[in-house]
């Protein structure tokens, strides 16, 4: 599609849900500039499927925006308009320059089992439960230059990280939650290399971090240049 005409995917009756499409094993799709609008699950990457490709897509009114069991490349995406929570299980799923702006009142991402997320540039908006919500002990995360608004929980993760190899989160504003809690619903199984982010207390520091969150040193203002980025960004690349 174009900037001025992305390709649309919806159904002619809203009220009558389509399947969305599906990366299938040995398989891949590339979307650009394109929109996908009510479906049940807008993108599915099957197991054994080769790296897709996503630049450009915007999911409006997704029940579940993506379904991710292979290696999927997510650039300037848009996920608004109520939708859903989307999952991954495997793969390394790479996301960038995108916008979780629109959500339902679930979670933007449910990931587990082998999935190895990498989150950069992001921007996490506040009409969700959890802004992340997983773990496992063959998952990885990894997130950087990323903003997190106020929600429910900042993350709800358990299992997440090891001594050898701890999750990843730096140089990024994340609220801690419009209740006051705490961003793990599983504090002493975690093992999570927080330093060098803004957590939106007085001076920038998060109160009584849970069990196994390296959270010092902290910033005292939300970092330069977090969220997708004005300029030139992951579409350099693609």
């Amino acid at each position: 599609g174009l900037a001025s005409a992305p390709v649309a995917f919806g159904a002619t009756n809203p009220a009558q849900k389509w399947q969305g499409i599906h990366a299938g094993a040995g398989g891949s799709v590339t979307l650009t500039r394109a929109q996908i609008s009510d479906a049940t699950t807008g993108f599915v990457a099957d197991a054994g499927a080769l790296e897709s490709g996503l630049l450009y897509v915007t999911f409006e009114g997704v029940s579940t925006p993506m379904l991710l069991h292979a290696d999927t490349r997510v650039c300037r995406g848009t996920f608004t308009n109520g939708s859903g929570s989307s999952s991954a299980d495997a793969g390394t799923i790479t996301v960038s320059d995108t916008d979780f702006s629109g959500g339902s009142g679930g979670d933007t991402l449910v990931f587990s089992g082998s999935a190895q997320i990498s989150i950069d540039h992001a921007h996490f908006g506040t009409q969700w439960h959890c802004l992340l919500h997983g773990g496992g002990a063959t998952t990885s995360v990894s997130i950087v230059d990323s903003q997190f608004d106020d929600a429910s929980y900042a993350f709800m993760v358990s299992g997440l990280g090891s001594m050898a190899a701890p999750a990843q989160i730096h140089n990024s504003s994340i609220l801690v939650g419009s209740g006051g809690l705490a961003p793990t619903d599983g504090a002493a199984t975690n093992v999570v290399d927080a330093e060098n982010n803004y957590w939106g207390g007085t001076d920038g520091s998060f109160p009584n971090p849970p069990t196994g969150w390296d959270v010092t040193p902290f910033l005292g203002a939300a970092p330069a240049g977090i969220g997708p980025r004005a300029g030139a960004g992951c579409e350099a690349t693609f």
